[in-house]
């Protein structure tokens, strides 16, 4: 481009000396070509301004570009990481959904025979009251003859110590009856599940372990009764109601050491 411009300035000058060539001195001629070298020196400089201005910009362009080249891969990685969170929540929701709409059989199917059995205590009461009406003495006597309600817990408790299952489930069954107000009945209701339980009874154990937490939410058998209810559940076969029971479990009482065994329990269903 210098080369170029040189070029043609010597043309125009050229040119015109051949004009003027007969009217001018030598003198005259050294100044024009002193002017040419100035002229040239000028556009040379700033040409080579002008040059180092554009590979500026360029320089700045492509630095520009790089950035967001890094930008855009940046971008474009965390895209695929929040991809791969919506999947993996989307997968995660699904089995909860599965394992929610399990549960929720399980408690239709035991409302179903928590309805049964009431139904037949209703006409076990209705006999009972029958009874009494007819023999009103007989019965006096057999209430009077009940134990106290804390040698018919010990009693009870020594019978499940000594694996005779079935009288510790009556004897407690008997004490939640009589003594539905005593400290002991939460216990006691526990210890019926666990009678249950130990006969191998599941089904019938879950709902004795059911009513822990909702008749007496504030006794101290209620960790326990979660813990053993979805092991109820575990043996019947149905881990995903096991699991969710034991995270109930883990978050209603953090601290219990039955959620530190529901943990382990829950631990041991993932590496399966």
């Amino acid at each position: 481009m210098r080369r170029v411009l040189l070029s043609l300035l010597c043309c125009v000058v050229g040119v015109t000396l051949m004009g003027i060539e007969g009217c001018v001195t030598t003198s005259d001629v050294q100044r024009v070509e002193t002017k040419q070298e100035v002229m040239a020196r000028e556009l040379s400089q700033q040409l080579s301004q002008s040059i180092a201005a554009l590979q500026k910009r360029q320089d700045d362009m492509e630095a520009r570009l790089s950035s967001l080249e890094e930008t855009n891969k940046e971008l474009r990685r965390r895209l695929a990481d929040s991809e791969a969170k919506r999947l993996e929540m989307t997968e995660t929701d699904a089995r909860l959904n599965d394992g929610i709409e399990r549960c929720n059989r399980s408690i239709r199917e035991l409302k179903s025979q928590i309805a049964e059995l009431e139904e037949q205590q209703q006409q076990l009461k209705q006999q009972l009251k029958k009874a009494k009406s007819q023999k009103p003495k007989i019965e006096t006597r057999v209430v009077q003859e009940a134990p106290p309600p804390d040698t018919l817990y010990k009693n009870s408790l020594n019978a499940f110590r000594a694996r005779r299952y079935q009288d510790a489930y009556h004897g407690f069954s008997q004490y939640v009856t009589l003594y539905p107000k005593e400290t002991l009945a939460g216990n006691a209701q526990f210890w019926m599940g666990e009678s249950l339980f130990a006969m191998g009874k599941y089904k019938e154990a879950i709902l004795a372990y059911d009513k822990v937490p909702s008749l007496y939410p504030k006794s101290p058998k209620v960790p326990p009764a979660l813990y053993k209810e979805g092991e109820a559940f575990y043996r019947l076969g149905d881990a995903k109601t096991a699991e969710l029971l034991w995270r109930k479990l883990i978050k209603k009482f953090p601290k219990s050491p039955y959620a530190k065994k529901a943990k382990s329990r829950i631990a041991k269903l993932k590496r399966r």
